[in-house]
C-alpha cells in the first residue's frame, strides 16, 4: 500500500506510551502467541495495538493461512 512503508518509528512503544498495549510481530511463527496475548486482553486493557509486518515481495503473508 503507498505510504505505508515509514521507518523509524517503533507503533507498539508509540502506543505503549498512550497506554494502549502494543506489540509487534516480525516472523510467522510469532503470530498465534501475539493474537492469543491481545485477545486475552480484559475489557479494560484496550484497544490494543498489534503491529505485523509482512513481506513486500508478493510472497505469500502467512502460511498456512495465506492459501
Amino acid at each position: 500500500m503507498p505510504g505505508t512503508d515509514i521507518a523509524g518509528i517503533d507503533f507498539a512503544a508509540l502506543a505503549a506510551s498512550f497506554g494502549c498495549p502494543g506489540s509487534a510481530v516480525e516472523r510467522p511463527e510469532e503470530l498465534p502467541a501475539a493474537l492469543d496475548r491481545v485477545l486475552s486482553l480484559g475489557p479494560d486493557e484496550g484497544p490494543a495495538l498489534l503491529r505485523i509486518r509482512v513481506p513486500a515481495d508478493g510472497s505469500p503473508l502467512y502460511e498456512p493461512w495465506a492459501r
